[in-house]
């Protein structure tokens, strides 16, 4: 409804702004839709989908939680909790008196909500939230192990059953798990037509002792609730069920017992029936309980006696990386399209030609995706001796192994209004030997009930082997065999994926256009990834480097090849660098309070591009008068510059010196004869870390060595691998699967091929020279600044141009991966565009302040700039500081509001000879913002990682970070790194 459509900037005191924001208001506020679009072109929620919304969330069952009693009381008595609704109050130490009972109870706890008000139920809640930090450092640790395979800690196919009858609510079982993490835990049940939803409860046991579920050597660690409505969807009406529960990764060790509950309860919350499917009881330990109908107590089953067949896994997030094609595992052609219609809200086949298949991804061909607000797949395998029985997946009466529930967000699928090919990415899976596969696909509405969704057949001539079911969308039927010279376009396949290794420096030219076949886009994507290290024959290199002077050892170095252990050692000398001298004529002498002991910017006369100046003799050109060091002028030996120490006009003098040279050389080690050798480097005056050697074929590097003037300084980087420190590898992935979902919306778009828009904000570092330009790199010698490819930009006062900062490296490899190009580059292709709008300044920080970061008038100019993602970068010029938190969590809110996603990115460190700051200051920062970030739901790029606890994750010294000005500007080699890291979350 923006009538007039001003595009002035948040703050506008336009009238017509005025009127435009209160006649959306009105709209928002009291009409119908449930959205509306504001003056700025973003969707948002009106009141009416707000409360849509929430009903909707009362209505699946989810527990309602509260921080205290009083709030939890409050809203109940203003009308706001259902009846039946479960309630949780976390954190509250205090007491109450019941409003049912009258009895002082606890108020934290668990409550139902009665006609009498809150009925407390029990103190099986978590004493306190998990603290936000923890849950995710936990996820990090294990949401990445091998992503997308299986652990499964128990697999059990059910032996026998006890029928629905009135003795139990409830079953469980205590068990110790082979594998560390778990995330699901799945059971055959048979609940009562009366029970609405299942309680799953996880529970870890402090002791290897017996207990009933619950008592005083449990924890709860997670509770689900699972609505039994769209699984009785599937069934077509009561009966056994497999009821699977997904929860929050939960670390529960390899050496203490787990337990597991499902009970079965009504609409009222109350205890229904339930009866169960077991297996014989196990060797080890192994407990089995049932919940009294009678008493509502648990109770242990005897040592012998069957326990509840359960499956219990971890499924680690799939998302890896970015899906570019796929290669079919099986597939049928649709040939015909009388199924693409409303009637049906499902369809199952079986792969009994693919028995013991691997896959990692389900396809279809669909159409009515677009009413749908889920599809649901279920993956099982059958024995192949009940090929021929005609039970749907996931029958129970011929043992069918459940092996994963997936579901889709439509929202979040490309090309859902039309019917196509779609395929869904559900992880790596391998069908158990003697079975075979069988997939069912689902269209649900949000509240679980069926959606319509139609598919394409295919016709044969003569009955298929494999089978196929549909589910009407109408009625309570469930699946029905077709028993048809025909099968439903589902197939299975495997995916090819980009974005799961470090993307390499160099860019190779656009490809022209999208719906290449598989051979290309795999070309494409070997041109552009890391191939694997050398070290996947090992596993584990402990190299143990002794330096004296030039002389290095590796005695005592060991490493585990296939599992042998053996050592290895080496003995080297280094040649020292050149030594040489030089002369500089014509140079201004300029009157400096900076000398010795400062950054070489801060020095305004010119460097000489020699470094560990000796011998300096400096004579007057005006009268040829050598002048006195140290009264005359100074010497800063480091990094090549005079200095004038009286405060007079500048002096035009001739200079002659010593000066060594310097190198990066490169010690490797040889994993198949496991001897080491060293490759020398270039040698050069003042950048040799640009000039660093790289590895033999098939030598691992082991440590870069900085070498001068009878010095080494060892660059430890075997301990990374593909840009990771190879022991934070979980945790690295584990942060970067959390940020690719949390900027999931501008990933879809480059997935889709649309336009998009990245916004650098942020200090000196992101403006990389008022805004890209060459100049940035004040330290960098002649010949090597004339090395970086420029172009002019219309406004960069000619070629001066870069796209090397880490926001530019990021943007090439995105343009690289998904086929764009960028808007300052021709296009007669017609490519999709990617454009970067750089609204860094020099010299700024977060704060609030004229210029700084969250200062009103400089954050609306950029959040006018209608970008997609906005790559946010403070830090560097307010180490240490406390306001931080606040100051960026307000522009990430701000930007979030206005519809962008937000990466943070962290501090680089700066150079070790100049900044004497304490580095506890620097990882303060670091930390602080990696909390926002956590805190505001936007991903934290960790580049600090890098170069922290001893460095590695750059071939560079610390005496040589920050090298554009030897202070706290990251030069070519740590932008490139840094932009390689960033681009890991957009691929």
């Amino acid at each position: 409804m923006t009538k007039y459509n001003t595009g002035n900037p948040v703050g506008s005191s336009s009238p017509l702004d005025l009127y435009d924001n209160a006649e959306n208001l009105d709209a928002g506020i009291n009409g119908p839709g449930h959205t509306w679009v504001d003056r700025k072109g973003a969707t948002r929620k009106s009141w009416v989908g707000i409360e849509f919304d929430f009903q909707a969330f009362l209505a699946d069952g989810s527990t309602i939680e509260f921080p205290t009693w009083a709030a939890a009381a409050a809203a109940a008595g203003a009308g706001q909790i259902p009846a039946n609704r479960q309630v949780a109050v976390v954190g509250d130490p205090g007491t109450h008196a019941d409003q049912v009972s009258g009895v002082t109870v606890p108020n934290s706890g668990r409550y139902v909500m009665v006609a009498a008000g809150l009925q407390w139920v029990s103190a099986e809640v978590l004493s306190q939230k998990a603290d936000r930090g923890s849950v995710d450092a936990l996820s990090q640790r294990v949401g990445a192990i091998d992503a997308g395979v299986f652990y499964q800690s128990i697999n059990d196919v059910p032996a026998s059953s006890y029928n629905l009858g009135t003795d139990f609510s409830g079953v469980g079982r205590a068990f110790i798990s082979i594998y560390p993490v778990i995330s699901s835990a799945a059971a055959w049940i048979n609940p009562a037509a009366s029970a609405t939803r299942i309680r799953v409860r996880v529970y870890t046991r402090s002791s290897a002792a017996s207990g009933l579920p619950g008592s005083s050597i449990d924890t709860l660690q997670r509770e689900i609730v699972v609505p039994l409505a769209t699984v009785r969807t599937m069934l077509g009406g009561t009966g056994p069920v497999m009821i699977e529960a997904k929860f929050a990764p939960l670390e529960v060790g390899k050496t203490l017992p787990v337990v597991v509950t499902f009970e079965a309860l009504d609409d009222a919350n109350a205890s229904a029936y339930i009866g169960y499917y077991s297996v014989p009881a196990p060797s080890g330990y192994s407990f089995g309980y049932v919940k009294s109908s009678a008493s509502g107590n648990w109770v242990a089953l005897g040592a012998t006696q069957a326990v509840l067949a359960l499956v219990v896994q971890h499924k680690p997030d799939v998302d890896s990386g970015t899906s570019v094609g796929h290669s079919d595992v099986s597939w049928s052609e649709p040939n015909n399209h009388d199924w693409e219609d409303r009637a049906f809200a499902g369809w199952a086949r079986s792969f009994v030609a693919n028995a013991g298949a691997s896959f990692s991804a389900v396809s279809g061909y669909f159409s009515d995706v677009a009413s749908c607000d889920l599809i649901q797949i279920r993956v099982f395998a059958r024995r192949i001796t009940e090929s021929a029985t005609p039970n749907v997946p996931g029958s129970q009466a011929i043992q069918d192994m459940h092996l994963g529930t997936f579901r889709f967000p439509v929202s979040e699928m490309v090309g859902t209004e039309t019917a196509g090919k779609f395929l869904f990415d559900v992880g790596q899976i391998k069908i158990p030997g003697g079975r075979y596969p069988l997939v069912e696909v689902v269209g649900l509405h949000q509240n679980g009930t069926k959606a319509a969704l139609g598919a394409g057949r295919t016709d044969y001539a003569s009955s298929p082997v494999d089978t196929t079911w549909m589910l009407p969308s109408a009625g309570t039927a469930g699946f029905t065999l077709l028993a048809q010279n025909r099968t439903v376009s589902i197939g299975l396949a495997n995916v090819l994926k980009r974005g799961t290794s470090e993307v390499a420096g160099q860019m190779y030219p656009q490809v022209e256009a999208h719906g290449r076949d598989i051979e290309e886009i795999q070309k494409r994507l070997d041109s552009i990834l890391v191939g694997s290290s050398s070290e996947g024959m090992a596993d584990s290199i402990k190299p143990v480097l002794a330096v004296s002077g030039l002389s290095l050892s590796l005695a005592g170095s060991s490493a585990v090849i296939d599992g042998v252990a053996v050592v290895f050692s080496g003995e080297f000398t280094l040649d020292p660098p050149a030594s040489a001298s030089g002369s500089t004529t014509s140079l201004p002498l300029k009157y400096s309070q900076f000398g010795a002991g400062s950054y070489p910017t801060q020095n305004p006369n010119a460097m000489l591009w020699r470094r560990r100046l000796s011998s300096v003799v400096v004579t007057r050109q005006s009268d040829g008068v050598v002048l006195v060091q140290g009264t005359d002028y100074g010497v800063d030996s480091v990094w090549g510059k005079l200095y004038g120490m009286k405060n007079v006009a500048d002096q035009v003098v001739d200079a002659s010196y010593n000066y060594t040279r310097e190198r990066y050389d490169l010690l490797q080690l040889d994993p198949v004869t496991m001897t080491c050798s060293v490759v020398k480097g270039a040698e050069r005056d003042l950048d040799a870390h640009d000039y660093a050697p790289v590895a033999s074929n098939r030598f691992i590097p082991l440590y870069y060595l900085y070498v001068r003037a009878g010095t080494i300084t060892p660059v430890p980087v075997h301990l990374y691998q593909d840009g990771v420190r190879k022991d934070t590898r979980v945790v690295f992935d584990g942060t970067l699967s959390k940020g690719k979902r949390l900027i999931g919306r501008t990933r879809r778009k480059l997935q889709r091929g649309q336009a998009v828009k990245v916004l650098g904000y942020g200090d000196s570092i992101t403006s990389c020279g008022n805004l890209d330009l060459l100049w940035y790199f004040e330290t960098l010698p002649p010949d090597n600044r004339a090395a970086i490819p420029t172009y002019n930009r219309g406004d960069s006062g000619g070629a001066f141009a870069t796209r090397v900062s880490w926001n530019w490296v990021a943007i090439q490899a995105v343009k690289a991966a998904y086929g764009y190009v960028d808007s300052h580059e021709s296009n007669p292709g017609g490519l999709p565009v990617l454009t970067y709008v750089n609204k860094g300044i020099g010299g700024t920080n977060s704060s609030g302040s004229a210029n700084n970061g969250s200062n009103a008038t400089r954050l609306a100019d950029a959040l006018a700039s209608g970008a997609d993602v906005m790559v946010l970068a403070f830090g560097m010029n307010e180490i240490g500081s406390d306001s931080t938190f606040d100051n960026m969590a307000s522009i990430i809110q701000q930007a979030q509001a206005s519809g962008m996603d937000v990466l943070v990115m962290g501090v680089p460190k700066t150079n070790a000879i100049t900044d004497v700051r304490d580095i506890a200051l620097w990882r303060k920062t670091n930390r602080t913002l990696q909390l926002v970030a956590d805190a505001t739901g936007c991903p934290f790029v960790p580049i600090n990682w890098l170069t922290d606890q001893g460095g590695g994750g750059l071939p560079v010294a610390p005496e040589h970070l920050c090298s554009a000005n030897y202070f706290n500007h990251p030069g070519l080699i740590e932008l490139k790194h840094y932009g390689l890291m960033l681009s890991k979350f957009f691929l």
